[in-house]
């Protein structure tokens, strides 16, 4: 069954009290999804401050579906705007990282398409962006695929990095971390000047890449 018309507005999201600091993402949204509006929040998680996975964990063996906390069929996760988004720190140190998104197609073609961000402040440990294949890198042995994104924008955008890496080594360093096979990908306005883009693996491909109105890829 498809989520849609999903609205998280004006709240502040946080990991549940009580959970070791890098255990749980402030908001997880499961795939399938048809339009989501997420605004005017303010998060803090030890893990992921947003995550958004398409990735289908079922590889058609009884019993073997299931990836750490995942038990997923996944799905498409389409049309997705978040905006006005202030990272504060969990604990004493914190947030690790930003919006995470994810998409493998090892077992079933879902991507993320049509995601726009705008207007982010605070400050991260790890990534401000993170497009992945799964959750972990390197990818666990049954993982042979790519993630797919598809029309993705990120503006106006003044987060920092702050306080020691979340997993120091997991992550390359980047404020924009980026994996799988990416249509497009658009940047505006972003502090610093210099966009700190990263790819992830040697399997990152982007087709377009766009700053401030300039093609540089």
């Amino acid at each position: 069954t498809c989520c849609e018309n999903i609205i998280v507005n004006n709240a502040t999201l946080t990991q549940a009290a009580g959970r070791t600091q890098d255990s749980m993402d402030a908001l997880d949204l499961r795939g399938p999804i048809d339009t989501a509006i997420l605004s005017n929040l303010t998060a803090s998680s030890g893990d992921d401050c947003i995550a958004l996975n398409s990735i289908n964990y079922d590889n058609g063996t009884p019993g073997s579906m299931g990836f750490g906390p995942y038990d997923d069929l996944g799905g498409n996760i389409n049309n997705v705007t978040v905006s006005n988004i202030t990272f504060v720190p969990y604990a004493t140190s914190g947030p690790a990282a930003g919006i995470a998104c994810y998409s493998n197609n090892t077992f079933s073609a879902y991507g993320i398409n049509n995601l726009s961000i705008s207007n982010l402040t605070g400050a991260l440990q790890d990534y401000v962006l993170g497009l992945q294949r799964d959750q972990g890198e390197p990818l666990p042995s049954w993982s042979t695929g790519v993630g797919l994104y598809s029309n993705i924008s990120i503006s106006n955008s003044s987060v920092t990095r702050s306080g020691t890496a979340h997993t120091a080594g997991a992550y390359p360093v980047g404020q924009y971390v980026l994996d799988g096979t990416i249509d497009s990908i658009t940047f505006t306005d972003i502090e610093p000047g210099v966009i700190p883009v990263n790819l992830w693996t040697s399997s990152a491909s982007i087709t377009s890449l766009v700053s401030n109105g300039v093609q540089l890829g």
